[in-house]
């Protein structure tokens, strides 16, 4: 079973060193759970907790589509299917609507995109458009998984993150998951080591014991 031995001192310090990769907006390191999203340390690599994210998230049934640069989107792709997750790698990012349109209504067990982000990223009113979008008609769950340090990446997206993989200069990575996402994931990992909810459930006993309603200004 997964071990998480963080006291609350440890978890609101980690909080407070992810938060500007997360947003520009600042959060009380114990209160970032009124966001509607939920950080969760996973006290291993990044590619471990992208492993985890995807063996927690996808049924046996649910496809994932890939895009990105090559060498980052070879990487996951090659981490994909270790999870025995049937995978379609995209080449770039789906700025051009028709041709990822079409592999999604060709294919209607896509059910996850994951967006592979480098230092050479850069978001555009076309490519948000095009995210926007498709999460809409074709139901998807958006994964960002960094390779790179970034700046209040939820402002850029406009909120439309469910699932984000990022590592801090200290080499720690986490995921922030949407709340309504996560609980989602209970009971369906494929692995008792990549079982993310458990995980989540390990930290939330750090937490303290009165909780507060989400902020409207995050729905």
């Amino acid at each position: 079973m997964l071990q998480s031995n963080i006291t609350l001192s440890e978890s609101n310090s980690f909080c407070n060193q992810v938060m500007p990769s997360w947003s520009n907006r600042y959060y009380e390191p114990d209160r970032f759970y009124q966001s509607g999203y939920e950080l969760i340390r996973t006290n291993s690599n990044r590619n471990q907790a992208f492993l985890m994210v995807l063996s927690s998230i996808t049924s046996w049934d649910e496809e994932v589509i890939i895009c990105g640069k090559q060498k980052e989107r070879d990487e996951t792709e090659s981490l994909t299917k270790n999870l025995g997750i049937v995978c379609q790698a995209y080449f770039e990012y789906p700025d051009d609507l028709e041709p990822i349109n079409n592999i999604l209504k060709a294919r209607p067990g896509i059910s996850h995109m994951v967006l592979n982000i480098n230092s050479g990223f850069r978001v555009t009113d076309k490519f948000l458009s095009s995210i926007n979008w498709l999460k809409e008609v074709h139901r998807l769950n958006l994964i960002v998984n960094c390779h790179s340090a970034f700046s209040g990446i939820n402002d850029v997206f406009n909120g439309n993150i469910d699932f984000l993989i990022g590592e801090t200069p200290d080499g720690d990575s986490y995921v922030i998951a949407r709340r309504n996402r996560l609980v989602q994931t209970e009971g369906n990992s494929r692995s008792l080591q990549l079982d993310l909810y458990d995980l989540w459930q390990k930290q939330v006993t750090s937490r303290k014991a009165i909780i507060e309603p989400m902020d409207l200004c995050e729905i």
